[in-house]
């Protein structure tokens, strides 16, 4: 009984020795530097200037970008990224060129990636908007069947404004309160703003 017991407890401890152990995969984080850019540009004009990426884990990660333009959405400060397949010399997607397809940043590494902006000679003034996706995968990556991908993004929103005539107008839509009667000097103002500008 007493050998019973004890060859159960070692088959046991060693099936525990033994089994495969599955590591839990680390959390991959990226730093993105600047987040947003601003720049005034005339029709024409070519501007190069680059954005940094900061890789804080142990291993050594390739990046992969994609550059998309986008629109103010909600009111509530979100953008709306554009579809990949628009076309039109006026969008900002298609003035930047990045040449490396993709940048192997090491550990606890940074690398900056330059890029170019060559705005045409008839840009239309105003505003243009982009934003540099980068992602520990390639965006576009297409594979036959069911597939899981897990890719941390990150991106840079670049702001480019074209001189030109360009009218700049707007006005208050509504400025109101969210009660009619306050007991104590703490108000919470709505403020809508219009832009009538072209």
């Amino acid at each position: 009984m007493y050998k019973q017991r004890l060859t159960i407890i070692i088959s046991f401890l060693l099936l525990l020795v033994s089994a495969p152990v599955f590591a839990q995969p680390e959390k991959q984080t990226l730093t993105i530097t600047p987040p947003m850019i601003k720049n005034n540009v005339a029709p024409g004009d070519v501007w190069r200037t680059y954005i940094k990426v900061v890789n804080n884990n142990s291993t050594e990660i390739e990046v992969y970008h994609e550059i998309k333009d986008f629109r103010g959405g909600t009111e509530s400060g979100t953008v709306d990224f554009l579809a990949s397949d628009l076309e039109g010399e006026h969008l900002l997607s298609n003035w930047i060129t990045i040449e490396e397809e993709s940048v192997l940043i090491p550990a606890f590494g940074s690398m900056e990636i330059p890029f170019i902006v060559v705005v045409p000679k008839d840009a239309v003034p105003g505003g243009h908007y982009a934003a540099i996706l980068l992602g520990t995968r390639p965006l576009e990556d297409k594979a036959e069947g069911a597939v899981m991908k897990v890719s941390s993004m990150l991106a840079s929103l670049i702001l480019l404004n074209v001189d030109g005539d360009v009218e700049e107008s707007g006005r208050i839509r509504e400025f109101s309160t969210n009660k009619s009667l306050y007991t104590e000097p703490k108000v919470r103002f709505d403020v809508r703003f219009e832009n009538t500008g072209n």
